[in-house]
């Protein structure tokens, strides 16, 4: 029955995007968060004494949440049976976001279509570089990073940890990536309270984001494939999985971020365009190294061959977790 239920919420997070009218846990890990930041400050404004207090909120967050999903499970399975499989159906599709992440960039073509600004504020919801001054194609580009870095985040990440440990490090994951999104900053008001949030996101997305990037080659291969197939040839003939690998290797050590380099690369490589460079976040100029090689300049195909991938990147990852899961089941 987990199995069946397992699958159900990988083909929900294929399907539809994340169900508005179910409370979704993220958002009572964000008050959590937000709570316990207050009370930091309000203990100490030192230096060295908002770090030891970003130790304690991460290991309260994901401690917490690993613990009240665990809990959870263990007395809906021997209580209420039905409510268990429901719980863990909705609650593992909530950990993933195929579908939202191809409706955010539904939603940015949309508002494109309209006006630049319509497309610079549809992007500004989902970044957090300052999108007020984009081109079209920078939107673009913009929009293609943020996809291909959600891949791993989003998707690869949780299915991961939900692999080697099961729904409640799942859910303890998106607590680690909640806090690094909301507190794992380097500027004025989070450089030491984030300190360990960004640092422990780092180390949990090192994995994922390695795997991220060989699931794309994979998936850019496949891609490829069926337009082939379909006689769409034109589509896709500068698609190269080989291209990716070579992008991978040479440019993803290069990015600011430890991990974010490999899906991001792994994309640029594969679609044949350049990726990366500065960008302004928070109105200070940040520096950062181009991923890729512009062998063509960045259009909305490059977008729509983005979302394709990662699709199927995302069942590629779901066959990796379900093939993970029943050797675990031999084994035990």
């Amino acid at each position: 029955m987990i199995w069946i239920a397992t699958t159900i919420a990988f083909a929900m997070d294929i399907i539809i995007p994340d169900l508005n009218r179910v409370p979704h846990f993220v958002v009572y890990i964000g008050k959590l968060i937000g709570i316990l930041e207050r009370l930091a400050r309000k203990i100490s404004n030192d230096d060295k004494g908002l770090i030891i207090l970003g130790i304690i909120l991460w290991i309260l967050v994901v401690g917490s949440s690993w613990l009240i999903t665990f809990f959870a499970l263990k007395f809906l399975k021997l209580y209420f049976i039905y409510g268990y499989y429901i719980f863990f159906t909705i609650l593992l599709f909530q950990c993933l976001c195929t579908r939202t992440l191809a409706r955010e960039k539904t939603r940015i073509c949309n508002a494109m279509e309209k006006s630049i600004d319509d497309g610079r504020k549809a992007l500004s919801m989902i970044v957090g570089r300052d999108t007020s001054r984009l081109s079209k194609r920078e939107i673009i580009k913009a929009t293609i990073e943020t996809l291909a870095e959600n891949t791993s985040d989003g998707i690869v990440a949780p299915l991961f940890y939900f692999a080697i440990g099961g729904l409640p490090l799942c859910v303890a994951y998106k607590a680690v990536n909640t806090l690094d999104s909301m507190i794992g900053y380097k500027d004025d008001r989070f450089l030491y309270l984030g300190r360990a949030s960004a640092r422990l996101d780092d180390l949990f997305n090192f994995i994922p984001a390695r795997l991220t990037a060989i699931f794309m080659i994979i998936a850019t291969i496949m891609v490829k494939v069926f337009y082939i197939i379909v006689g769409k040839e034109g589509m896709v003939y500068r698609l190269s999985g080989k291209r990716g690998v070579y992008i991978i290797q040479r440019d993803a050590t290069k990015h600011l971020s430890p991990n974010s380099g490999y899906p991001e690369s792994a994309v640029a490589g594969a679609l044949g365009i350049r990726l990366g460079g500065n960008a302004y976040y928070f109105g200070k100029l940040y520096e950062k190294a181009a991923l890729g090689d512009e062998i063509e300049a960045i259009e909305e195909k490059h977008l729509y061959l983005t979302q394709k991938i990662m699709i199927v990147s995302s069942i590629i990852a779901m066959i990796f977790t379900m093939s993970i899961c029943i050797l675990r089941t031999l084994l035990t």
